[in-house]
This record gives C-alpha cells, sequence and structure tokens, in this order.
C-alpha cells in the first residue's frame, strides 16, 4: 500500500462509520491521523546527517553553552561557512556583538555567503522581529530542510531564567525542526562550575530536556595567544561526538587530530596556582642538596607557615618526573631504608 492508499485507507474508516456519534469521534481522531507516521515521513528524517563534523546534525535543536569569550562566535561563523559550502542556507542572528566586531563578522559572512542578521542595527527592528519570525515561520506551512538559522544568543531572546518564557521559545523551534530547519543556539553559562569542574547551564534545567544536543565549549587559553576549546557532548539524539578546536589569533579555527580534556587541563591549571607556594619551598630546599620527605617536613616547621606532612607528601606525588606528570619539577632516587630522595630537574 502506497502513502496515497494509506491516506484513502484512513479517509474511508471515518466515511464508512454509519453511526453519528462515532462518524463524529473519527473526525476529531483525524487531528491524530494528521499525525500519522508514515514511510515518507521515516523517509525523509533518516536522510538527515551530520552538516559540520559529527557536531550539528540537520533538522536538529543544538543549544551550545560557554563562558564569555569562550569560542562561540568565533567556532560558529566558522561552522556557518562549511555548511553554507555544503549548499545549506545559513542565517546567523547575532544579538550579541560590539560595533567593532560586527563590522569583521559582516565581512566573514560575505566571504562565505551566509547571511548575517543584527536586528539591533536596523531602523526600527529589534528582537522582538527575531520572535515574530519563528512565530509565523512555526505556524504556517514551509520547508525548510536546507535552512539554518543560528541564534547568538540566547538569552537575547528569552528570560532564560523564566521556565515559561524558554518553554514557549522551544517549542516553537520543535515545531520548525519537524518543517526540516537545524536551529543553534548559543548559552551563557553560570559564573562557578560545578563540584566536578564542569560548565554549567544558566538557564533553567528543562533546557536539556527541550533539545536534541546539549554541547558545552570548554576553553583554555594557551600561552602562544592561541586558545583551545573542547566541545563536550552533554545530552545527544544524533551519535555526536566530542571534538577539539583550536582558535588562532587571526581567529581562525582548525580541528585538532584527537580530543583533549581542557576540563582536566585546566583542573591542574588552577591546581598548580594553588600548589606555588609549596613547590617554591620544595624548590628551594632540594637546590641545595637531595631532601626526602622527613628531611622536608624538619625544614617547613622552622617556617613561619609551615607545611602538613601530607601536604607536601601529596605536591612531591603531583609533579614527580613518573612519565605520567606532563610538566614534572623533580625526581627521585632510593636512599637508606628505602626513603626517597628528591632533586630538582635542570
Amino acid at each position: 500500500m502506497n502513502e496515497h492508499d494509506g491516506n484513502e485507507f484512513d479517509k474511508a474508516i471515518i466515511d464508512n462509520t454509519h453511526s453519528l456519534a462515532e462518524r463524529e469521534a473519527r473526525r476529531n481522531l483525524r487531528i491524530l491521523l494528521e499525525m500519522k507516521v508514515t514511510n515518507e515521513l521515516m523517509a525523509n528524517v533518516q536522510k538527515t546527517d551530520f552538516i559540520y563534523l559529527r557536531l550539528i546534525k540537520a533538522g536538529h535543536i543544538i543549544t551550545i553553552c560557554s563562558e564569555a569569550n569562550g569560542g562561540k562566535t568565533t567556532i560558529l561563523i566558522n561552522a556557518a561557512a562549511h555548511i553554507t559550502a555544503k549548499g545549506y542556507e545559513v542565517y546567523y542572528i547575532n544579538m550579541d556583538a560590539s560595533l567593532s566586531d560586527m563590522e569583521y563578522y559582516q565581512k566573514h559572512a560575505d566571504a562565505h555567503k551566509y547571511h548575517l542578521i543584527a536586528p539591533d542595527l536596523q531602523e526600527g527592528k529589534s528582537t522582538d522581529d527575531v520572535l515574530d519570525f519563528f512565530k509565523k515561520a512555526a505556524s504556517q506551512n514551509g520547508d525548510y530542510a536546507k535552512v539554518v538559522v543560528i541564534v547568538d544568543t540566547l538569552k537575547k531572546l528569552v528570560n532564560v531564567i523564566q521556565k515559561s518564557e524558554q518553554k514557549n521559545l522551544f517549542k516553537l523551534f520543535r515545531r520548525l525542526s519537524t518543517k526540516g530547519m537545524t536551529i543553534i543556539s548559543l548559552a551563557h553559562v553560570n559564573k562557578h562550575r560545578g563540584s566536578d569542574g564542569k560548565l554549567i547551564y544558566e538557564g533553567t534545567a528543562d533546557t536539556r530536556n527541550d533539545v536534541d544536543e546539549l554541547i558545552y565549549f570548554n576553553p583554555v587559553k594557551n600561552q602562544d595567544g592561541t586558545t583551545t576549546v573542547s566541545a563536550e557532548i552533554d545530552k545527544d539524539r544524533a551519535g555526536a561526538a566530542n571534538v577539539t578546536f583550536t582558535i588562532h589569533t587571526d581567529r581562525t579555527v582548525s580541528i585538532e587530530p584527537a580530543y583533549v580534556d581542557t576540563v582536566e587541563i585546566l583542573r591542574l591549571k588552577q591546581l598548580r596556582q594553588q600548589d606555588n607556594d609549596l613547590i617554591e619551598f620544595i624548590l628551594q630546599e632540594i637546590k641545595v642538596g637531595k631532601k626526602n620527605l622527613t628531611q622536608l617536613h624538619a625544614a617547613a616547621k622552622t617556617r613561619e607557615q609551615a607545611y602538613s606532612r601530607q601536604a607536601i607528601e601529596s605536591v612531591l606525588n603531583r609533579y614527580i618526573d613518573d612519565g605520567l606528570c606532563k610538566e614534572p619539577l623533580w625526581r627521585w632516587t632510593n636512599g637508606a631504608h628505602n626513603a626517597r630522595f628528591y632533586s630538582a630537574i635542570d
């Protein structure tokens, strides 16, 4: 039976029902039949594929979260260029950039043939007009299978703390995604990370339920001026994969061959900062000559701000040259009674 025959069959069920009450019930049930899953619908759903790395899938609702200056816009305009080159029509709605940055973004959009939308720069236009577009597009028939809309940032459209506001917006997004539109919204995170060192979206917890993919961008600044940004998938309905970007000083973006755990790098950097004073004490002591833990603890007792034996031992083990520490500060050799003696690395 083809799709046409299936629709005729559904209609026949209603037309061949003789009881008035049954006919009325069947007319009401037609509302559900209009949402029936068909072979044609499933074929269209199964055709959707990733349109940028294994990160952005066509027809999905994706929210990408990061701290301020975390690389969201730079990476997403790079994504817009790649997606446009694949034959998609990309609308980048930027409501969060300064006038000086907007000039760069406009040149980038022109060079890569995607549309840069900035309502605040247009006379008589505002973010309300962007909301009106979503409402109108969601309420009318339309084929948006080749359309990608990037919203930068989400909180410029709605109050992300207000559950009802955000819920209504994502309802519009969902209706548009069923028409084929791919919607990527950029969002901010809370000022403080969780106890596991991970970022936390600043809006309501319902966002995770409303999107297909929730992705966190974790940035780390490097000494050479570049920024390493790892995209960590928090929620996934597409089979997406974590990926790491490098943002160069000229704003170009490259993809790293392997995923880099920037959350762990950041944790180690913060730990190194916390350990700095104790590290300096140990280095001063072992540069004079090899010392073991007991000798270092004894030397620490003579200081105005003494360090506990446990604290010294933890830091010694953390920065030992054991093949695991990426930036070792000292090595050890066995002494009498198997005591470890520490010496500085030249």
